[in-house]
């Protein structure tokens, strides 16, 4: 497999991330069940956001809205200031969601997926050696060069994602998006589709990763953490979301030898685990 880091500095965005903003987002269905409860974040240009959270927290959710899917009952969602859901069309090329499964033809080669998306994604003008410069600076990134020539159905889960991503990249996207997979990654895999992530992030996308046990959450700028409800029960660096977040655990545990993870799969305190209360303790703390 090939190291993210190893790339050589080649870059596959070369575009200019954007800044996401959300604005008292809240999402309710027909039956009047909320999803999303007063959801309000700013996420700078570049910036690498782990999203997770406990069960029934509606991080899907989320990130179905952001990517222009879900329309908030109220709320609003700006990118670059502008408001998405006023202007979906024109941000459609802007937004790139990797989806939870592997949905790509399993019986094409990697290069044959890259160059049918490179057709239905690039503008019409674009000349042949352009689409083809696109894909090898794609494959590269992304780590993928030495698959390239092999179908999607012998590929490993990780090939597969970075499948998934590779695709969203080839056409210039500024804000990724990456829903939690529906396979089994092992704990490495995870951590290395996250260096993927930051290292794409340094070249310009603004990416949000859906990862809810956070194995690699220390590596994101910062880190959106939604209760139980779809509450905001935390937003900010992920340095002090780690402190934060420990300060939940029961009294007795020794929270030095816990990380993010262990911190949010020991929370079961019924006094913490509501995430109204969550909410408020969020908006009481100076953080917020």
């Amino acid at each position: 497999m090939t190291d993210p880091a190893q790339n050589d500095g080649k870059k596959a965005p070369e575009t200019t991330a954007v800044l996401l903003q959300a604005k008292g987002l809240t999402i309710r269905t027909r039956a009047g069940v909320s999803l999303l409860s007063d959801i309000s974040f700013h996420i700078e240009p570049g910036e690498l956001v782990a999203l997770t959270g406990l069960s029934r927290s509606g991080t899907s959710t989320l990130l179905h809205s952001l990517a222009g899917l879900l329309e908030p009952t109220s709320g609003e969602i700006l990118i670059d200031g502008i408001n998405l859901y006023a202007n979906l069309k024109a941000f459609r090329a802007t937004i790139g969601y990797v989806p939870p499964e592997f949905a790509l033809h399993q019986d094409l080669t990697v290069t044959e997926i890259l160059q049918d998306a490179a057709r239905l994604r690039l503008p019409r003008r674009t000349s042949s050696q352009d689409r083809k410069q696109r894909l090898k600076t794609v494959l590269e990134a992304i780590g993928l060069t030495q698959v390239s020539e092999r179908r999607a159905a012998s590929l490993s889960e990780v090939e597969k994602r970075k499948l998934s991503i590779a695709v969203e990249l080839i056409g210039y996207p500024k804000l990724l998006l990456l829903d939690q997979s529906a396979e089994p990654l092992t704990p490495f895999d995870e951590v290395q589709i996250t260096i993927l992530m930051r290292e794409l992030s340094r070249q310009g996308l603004t990416i949000i990763h859906v990862n809810p046990r956070s194995r690699s959450g220390g590596l994101a700028d910062k880190i959106i953490f939604l209760a139980p409800g779809g509450y905001l029960a935390w937003f900010g660096p992920s340095d002090e979301a780690f402190g934060y977040l420990k300060s939940f655990l029961p009294r007795g545990v020794v929270k030095d030898l816990f990380g993010l993870q262990e911190a949010i799969e020991m929370l079961v305190n019924p006094q913490a685990r509501y995430g109204i209360e969550w909410a408020k303790r969020f908006r009481d703390n100076a953080a917020y």
